[in-house]
């Protein structure tokens, strides 16, 4: 009883005198988030920027040519 705020209202308490709610809020582990880059961020970034400096030259080439 009043250990954990919940919608039916429990965990909430309220002091009359000083006209303060007070909230109890218990802490609990979720799941696991899922993990993010890896070896496989680099590979990409390489390719995107040989990419990019490809069609670059492209432009380049195109426009003195």
């Amino acid at each position: 009883e009043g250990t954990t705020l919940s919608a039916s209202g429990d965990g909430v308490n309220y002091d009359e005198t000083t006209k303060t709610y007070t909230l109890l809020i218990t802490n609990q582990t979720g799941y696991e988030l899922p993990s993010t880059g890896g070896p496989g961020t680099a590979f990409h970034t390489i390719l995107g920027a040989v990419l990019t400096i490809l069609s670059g030259a492209a432009l380049i080439k195109k426009k003195y040519a």
